[in-house]
Parts: structure tokens; sequence; C-alpha cells
């Protein structure tokens, strides 16, 4: 029976251009230089040399700070892609529920947003901004099912605004109340 070596990152492969990325769970070694990233099983200092000696010959005598400057630089541009995906998907939310209050506003249907507005909205963008641009707008949900979601919540926050505007007025009335009947009493 063959056992299966699972390979680790070690630090050593930095001297090589490597460093490690998760991709779907498994760890993989990705090349400081081009960004490449390799299978599980390259974790070799071999294949990782092969790498680097084929691809990149002029930076094979680079020192090992070299490397750990590529690095440091690779892992911020991950961090910035991963802001900007957030903000994408926060920027999409917004939308989708301003959608969904203007549908819920106009009293129409739930479907309308998949329907009519997200591919007119795709169209007006592509022309006046171009394909890339109006690719963006793909990620806004829309959905008569999300248009549903969105307006529920939508309502139930206007609810909840009501109930604590009464509150309020409530409190105020009891106050007035109070003042009202202390001012009676002494006179």
């Amino acid at each position: 029976m063959t056992s299966t070596r699972k390979r680790i990152y070690q630090e050593e492969f930095l001297n090589y251009g490597f460093t490690q990325i998760e991709d779907k769970g498994i760890m993989k070694p990705q090349c400081v230089v081009c960004l490449k990233v390799l299978t599980a099983e390259s974790f070799k200092k071999s294949q990782l040399k092969k790498h680097l000696n084929n691809l990149h010959p002029h930076l094979s005598s680079k020192p090992r700070e070299y490397f750990v400057n590529l690095e440091m630089s690779v892992k911020k541009q991950r961090l910035n892609s991963n802001l900007r995906s957030t903000f994408n998907q926060c920027s999409a939310s917004k939308a989708s529920f301003e959608v969904a209050w203007l549908i819920a506003r106009n009293k129409k249907p739930h479907t309308i947003g998949e329907q009519l507005v997200k591919p007119a909205a795709l169209k007006m963008a592509e022309i006046m901004c171009g394909q890339k641009e109006a690719a963006k707008l793909n990620s806004v949900p829309l959905s008569a099912k999300a248009v549903k979601e969105r307006i529920s919540i939508l309502a139930e926050n206007v609810r909840e605004q009501v109930i604590s505007s009464i509150k309020e007025i409530n409190a105020l009335l009891f106050s007035l109340m109070k003042l009202q009947m202390s001012v009676v009493i002494r006179s």
C-alpha cells in the first residue's frame, strides 16, 4: 500500500520565490514574481527551483530579501482585492435595496426587478460606460425572491421606526399631562 505524503510550505521556499496561498481549502505554492499558483504536490524544492530557473532565470541569484519584499507586495495586493470585493458586494446590496424600495413605493410586481429594471440598467450602462462597467451591475441581486426579502426588511425597519416614534410621542404626551396636572393642582 502506498501512502501519499502531504507536502507543506517551508519558509526556505521563499528563497526560490514562492509563498503559499489557500485555494479551495488547499494550501498551494504561489510564485511571488509571476503570481502563478502551482499544484499542492509542487511543494518540493526541486520543482520550485526549476520554476525559478526556467521562467525567471534573471532572478535566480537574487537574495532572499528581494523575494520577501515581493511576497509583502503580493499579500498587499490580495488584501486590497479582498477589500474591493467586499466593497463591491456592499454596493451591490445597497443598490438592490434602493431598487426594491422603488419597486415597493410604486406598487410594482417583484418580478419587474429582473425582468425590466436590471436588463434596462445593463443596457444603459453598456451604452454609456462600456461592457466592463456594465458587467458590474450583474452582481446586483434583483430576482423576485431577493426583492421580496428586501421589501420585507424595509417594511420591518419602517414598522420599528413608527413604533419608536409612537413611544416617543406617548412619553412626551405623558410628560405634558403630568405638567398640566401639576399646574392644575397648584391653582
